[in-house]
């Protein structure tokens, strides 16, 4: 089974969840590949996330990208 047949079948399934905000995957238009680093300094993939989650995350690490959330939700007031 090759990665797309993989990929589109935990799809269908049911069974791809976004390694950065953990919510299911349900559209092969939602999924990228997530790198850890980031791609841009070499990264290697580590998952599938929401393209929106991976654009919003851009070339932070996750522990970057974690903090800046944290600090997000204090300065609107979301619950953490």
């Amino acid at each position: 089974m090759g990665k797309n047949s993989w990929l589109l079948a935990r799809l269908k399934a049911r069974e791809l969840y976004c390694v950065i905000c953990g919510e299911l995957i349900l559209s092969a238009r939602e999924v990228s590949r997530e790198h850890e680093p980031p791609k841009s300094s070499g990264g290697k993939i580590v998952g599938y996330a929401h393209k929106s989650c991976n654009q919003r995350k851009g070339a932070l690490t996750q522990e970057e990208y974690d903090l800046w959330l944290h600090l997000e939700n204090i300065r609107t007031g979301r619950p953490l």
